[in-house]
């Protein structure tokens, strides 16, 4: 891995959750099974703020965290122009097995753009309708099964699986902050 790819790692831009966002794209990787999810907020026009959440590698961590960095402050024709070659010239050298990660971290803009798009026309529509939900929800219930393969009635729990994501984001930034001072 290098160096450009561990400075990313190491300290990503905009992690975690945007609740109130204009836009969120999301992308679940064929090869790599890497889950990623990008959220803007625009103004006039321009993607003012961009958060991210991604389970998967470190490439993908570092890529997505590129491509939240590459389209602030760019209008939303400038940010759908951006392709894996602007974020390879960001990261450097990726092996060729880890391109797929750069290429799922370059899909999230069309997908948030296009999400921006479906709530703006929809909010346009009717204001005072409730918009139908477009998107899954980022919750999965766990559920324990006793021994007779049951639920227990009342033993379900709803876990925020993006929640979830950005502890493991942060784990996987604090150890290699720690191995990279372990090298110095």
């Amino acid at each position: 891995m290098n160096e450009n790819i561990l400075k990313w790692l190491s300290n990503p831009k905009n992690v975690g959750q945007m609740r109130d966002s204009d836009g969120t794209g999301k992308v679940k990787g064929g090869v790599c099974k890497d889950f990623s999810k990008l959220f803007i907020k625009v103004e006039n026009g321009i993607i003012k703020e961009t958060k991210f959440q991604t389970f998967g590698g470190p490439v993908s961590i570092a890529s997505v965290s590129v491509v939240s960095e590459l389209i602030k402050f760019k209008t939303l024709d400038e940010a759908l122009l951006i392709n894996m070659n602007d974020v390879l010239a960001e990261l450097g050298k990726v092996d060729a097995d880890d391109l797929a990660c750069v290429e799922n971290a370059v899909s999230l803009i069309p997908s948030a753009v296009n999400n921006y798009f479906r709530k703006l026309n929809r909010k346009n529509d009717d204001e005072n309708k409730k918009p139908k939900e477009l998107e899954k929800k980022s919750e999965i219930k766990v559920v324990n099964i006793d021994k007779n393969n049951e639920t227990p009635k009342g033993k379900e729990e709803e876990i925020d699986i993006f929640s979830e994501i950005d502890a493991i984001t942060a784990k996987i930034s604090e150890a290699v902050n720690k191995l990279k001072n372990e090298t110095k």
